[in-house]
């Protein structure tokens, strides 16, 4: 790292402006009161350039997740094909599930680097507290101040057991709950090097401030188990950082008692622990009936058929609880193979990353897989893959590291000739 420029180059400061901007996409929609197409602008402006800038192939290209990410998109044009034709609403379905492979592939060929990634940890963590402050405020100021200025109406996105959730500038609760536990895991990266570590404690106490008012479940859980396990890693660091985030969660706890929140939380904190709500057997029915259309129909049903692009337009199966089921209702069971194979080479990678003896690297590689493992299991109960900041956030960190390793495979098979 100290080898390399401070500044980011052009790929990267376009990549960086994307992932500024993404966050706040549907607040300016909703302030301006025009559908810009932020994502559209974006994707096409980074594939553009990536397409115009890169001279020579990715570092060790292609590898098993370059291959396995390929034949992804591979298998989704085939089932685009076959099974609904390319129809408006299946296109829609065919570029939600496989733009990861846009965010991946340019951060391969734009060679992202370690500075890269750094700066975009650290501009999570930035992003997290500013959400957190914002929401936090809003709770205390006066609920809903925040969505009747842009014109948002309140819905059931925005309830919880008859609780108000968190508003922020991600708009949804979940997006932001995901956004913190990201911001929980970069934390923990700065935390290995011993880097940044006010801004680390700034973060944790500004995080546990405002998670718990997304009301949830998962992300919660994430927040407690990434401290602890990072202890568990990290002996003498870790045990700083689970000190730090304890401090921070108690210190939470005491702004909503006294705030005459404490009682409403634990209850909600009772039943919900129970999977007694409502949300649970809601999940419960969601992959029981999944289920039974994919054992119907194992070869999927075509894109836009099953999660958000159902709900809008009232197809086959309105759902976005699990990714997996409708993942696989919309693509089938080879569809969910070949997803899988993409993941499980991801984690790979980033265990990969962990294992190296560079300790900037290493730190990287503790914050990745946190977020790998909080993207793979919020999927059971959430569309986490195709959460657009939470999916932009860790396939660009992937290239990244996917960058890295290539590098420093060759740099040693280099020394090893040099030895010789």
């Amino acid at each position: 790292m100290s080898a390399e420029p401070d500044r980011l180059r052009t790929g990267e400061r376009l990549l960086a402006v994307v992932c500024l901007i993404f966050p706040f996409r549907i607040l300016f929609g909703a302030v301006t009161g025009i559908d810009l197409h932020l994502g559209l602008v974006c994707f096409a402006s980074v594939a553009a350039y990536a397409a115009w800038s890169v001279r020579e192939v990715a570092r060790g290209f292609a590898d098993f997740l370059d291959t396995a990410v390929l034949a992804f998109v591979g298998v989704a044009l085939v089932d685009l094909l076959a099974l609904t034709g390319p129809t408006p609403l299946a296109i829609k379905g065919f570029s939600v599930e496989t733009r990861f492979a846009v965010f991946y592939f340019a951060g391969r060929f734009l060679s992202l680097r370690a500075r890269f990634a750094w700066w975009l940890l650290g501009a999570t963590m930035v992003l997290a507290v500013s959400a957190a402050v914002l929401g936090v405020a809003e709770h205390h100021l006066g609920w809903g101040a925040l969505l009747d200025l842009v014109g948002y109406p309140p819905d059931r996105r925005f309830h919880k057991l008859g609780l108000p959730r968190l508003y922020s500038f991600p708009l949804m609760p979940v997006s932001a709950a995901y956004l913190f536990v990201l911001a929980i895991a970069a934390a923990a990266a700065f935390t290995v090097l011993e880097r940044r570590l006010a801004f680390v404690v700034v973060t944790l106490v500004a995080v546990w401030q405002a998670l718990p008012l997304t009301l949830t479940r998962t992300a919660f859980v994430l927040a407690v188990l990434f401290p602890i396990a990072f202890a568990l890693a990290e002996r003498r660091r870790g045990r700083w950082f689970l000190m730090v985030s304890l401090s921070a969660a108690l210190l939470g706890a005491g702004s909503f008692w006294l705030r005459g929140w404490s009682s409403p939380l634990a209850n909600y904190a009772q039943v919900g622990g129970m999977l007694a709500d409502g949300s649970a057997k809601s999940h419960d029915a969601v992959i029981r009936n999944g289920l039974d259309l994919l054992i119907d129909r194992p070869w999927g049903y075509g894109f836009g058929e099953a999660g958000h692009l159902a709900i809008r337009w009232q197809r086959l199966f309105p759902r976005d609880d699990t990714y997996p089921i409708t993942l696989g209702i919309q693509m089938g069971l080879a569809g969910l193979v070949a997803f899988f194979i993409v993941v499980m080479a991801a984690g790979t990678l980033w265990l990969r990353t962990v294992r190296s003896r560079d300790p900037a690297y290493r730190a990287l590689g503790f914050a990745g897989l946190a977020i790998w493992f909080a993207i793979v299991s919020g999927s059971v109960f959430l569309p986490t893959f195709t959460m657009i900041v939470p999916q932009l956030y860790f396939w660009l960190l992937t290239a990244t590291a996917a960058n890295l390793l290539h590098e420093a495979d060759e740099a040693g098979a280099l020394g090893e000739k040099r030895s010789r």
